[in-house]
């Protein structure tokens, strides 16, 4: 028999081999074709809550039935969110889509992403997990790798996380890296003393006017029948109403504490401020062995004031009425007794 026969007589058995592989092949490409990638941008604020944007690109036909199942029902997208991110307590949340680059994108401002640690330095470790680290250029640290098959979609997940870091975070390094423990911990430089602030302000007065001194001095000229200058008393303007709070109370070692709130502190830190033992972690000290290091926020909307328990170990209570859970908000009034940890302190308007 020819070779030319053998060929033949083999042709048949080679052909479902060749279907095979070609089908194989044309799987494989199908399957990288349907992959989900999805870019998350971090931004973390000093206190260690951030904003988070998570951009989500489908293919054409994952698309289509995540629209039909999902996308058209906001309400579906939000739970969808919240059970994905179930350790994060979002306060705020937007959502958007763009059917030409088949992308959906969820913004939202959680509390407490970042954790602090028992020696001050902050931890994030709810969003890296399982990813490696691309590269680092100061402050903006960038992860990226393959989470496996979205349950919701049967689809291969792609990440990229962007992360930038507050500004003046310093010794940012990687723990457990290429790890399902992956955690990026920073340091924050501690402010500055509030009496070393009052002094230099004090000598920064003291020399200006040290110097108009002089220039008075050097451009006064001889005056002629001087007549007498007539003084005013002008009273300084008074506060607005609930411009001034004051927290009054004991410690448990019977220790008196008088701290003082006003309009201009919750001006200056994006009308939130933090409670907590921890000097160079809050607003407003609360020194007891009792109170966490950040232990609970007061956050100032239309006149309005809201407490919230920033999870910390002993709780956070109003008139003797504990928060159910970390970051629920209550209203606090004139009058009120706010607890924490074993601290009590009546809450009054100034």
């Amino acid at each position: 028999m020819t070779d030319r026969n053998l060929m033949f007589l083999f042709l048949p058995m080679r052909l479902p081999i060749f279907i095979l592989l070609l089908t194989v092949f044309l799987g494989v490409r199908c399957v990288k074709a349907e992959t989900l990638h999805k870019e998350i941008q971090v931004d973390l604020d000093p206190v260690g809550d951030g904003t988070v944007v998570e951009k989500e690109r489908y293919p054409a036909h994952a698309w289509l039935v995540w629209k039909r199942n999902t996308g058209e029902h906001p309400d579906l997208v939000v739970r969808d969110k919240r059970r994905e991110y179930a350790a994060w307590e979002f306060y705020d949340f937007s959502f958007s889509e763009d059917e030409v680059t088949r992308t959906s994108e969820s913004k939202m401002k959680v509390r407490a992403l970042a954790q602090i640690l028992n020696d001050g330095n902050y931890t994030l470790d709810k969003l890296i997990s399982g990813l490696h680290l691309v590269t680092n250029n100061g402050n903006e640290w960038i992860f990226s790798g393959s989470t496996g098959i979205n349950s919701s979609q049967s689809n291969e997940e792609e990440q990229t996380v962007h992360i930038n870091l507050p500004a003046g975070a310093f010794q940012a390094h990687i723990v457990s890296p290429d790890s399902s423990q992956t955690e990026l911990v920073y340091s924050l430089p501690r402010p500055a003393s509030k009496s070393s602030s009052l002094l230099l302000l004090a000598s920064g007065i003291g020399a200006f006017g040290v110097i108009m001194m002089g220039v008075s001095l050097r451009s006064r000229k001889p005056v002629r029948h001087l007549q007498p200058l007539s003084i005013k008393t002008v009273s300084p303007p008074a506060l607005p109403v609930g411009s001034k709070w004051q927290l009054v109370g004991r410690t448990p070692g019977g220790r008196t504490l008088r701290l003082e709130i006003t309009a201009a502190m919750f001006a200056s830190s994006g009308n939130r401020l933090v409670l907590g033992r921890t000097a160079e972690l809050c607003h407003v000290v609360v020194d007891d062995g009792s109170v966490s290091k950040q232990h609970a926020q007061i956050r100032s909307e239309g006149g309005n004031l809201m407490v919230a328990d920033r999870n910390s170990s002993n709780g956070t209570a109003v008139n003797g009425q504990f928060n159910a859970r970390p970051f629920d908000e209550v209203p606090l009034k004139d009058g009120d007794t706010l607890t924490l940890g074993e601290v009590k302190l009546d809450f009054t308007t100034g």
